[in-house]
């Protein structure tokens, strides 16, 4: 299975959020492109801003 990754910026504030999908089989399958409108819920991780609970917004 490939990594399921994403960089999302977040535009109002001009700051990255690092998504990383650890969870595995369709259930949790996910497929964005860039400019996709996306939703997220954010947890500040040491030096880095993660995105979990990413749900597509408008593609």
């Amino acid at each position: 299975m490939a990594d399921r990754q994403a960089v999302i910026l977040c535009e109002d504030h001009g700051h990255f959020a690092f998504f990383h999908d650890t969870q595995s089989g369709l259930d949790n399958f996910f497929e964005f492109d860039v400019g996709d409108l996306v939703s997220f819920k954010l947890y500040p991780h040491e030096t880095r801003r993660l995105a979990c609970n990413v749900v597509l917004c408008a593609p």
